[in-house]
């Protein structure tokens, strides 16, 4: 039988498993690129499709210094993702 390969959801390389959780998250076991093991949520995988390299970079450095202050599997979650992403800021045009 063949194994079937499991990639990271931030990066796309392989990890060593991803396991669903009762909520609507996913266990990523073993990635490289960030570290070790991290949780992230169903919309965190459809929002980090939208970073670019420099982003995920960022968001890795965020998972892992939070790994290393908490001692635990870090979770992903669009806030967090959020927190990578340039802000938008809000302009104001008035009429005169």
């Amino acid at each position: 039988m063949k194994n079937k390969k499991h990639f990271c959801p931030i990066w796309g390389e392989t990890v060593t498993h991803i396991r669903r959780t009762d909520r609507d998250a996913f266990v990523v076991e073993d990635s490289p690129r960030i570290g070790g093991d991290y949780e992230i949520t169903a919309q965190a995988i459809k929002d980090v499709k939208l970073l670019d390299q420099t982003q995920k970079a960022k968001l890795a450095k965020i998972i892992n210094d939070l790994r290393k202050k908490a001692d635990c599997v870090p979770t992903v979650t669009s806030d967090l993702v959020e927190l990578v992403r340039p802000m938008q800021r809000a302009i104001n045009f008035h009429l005169i």
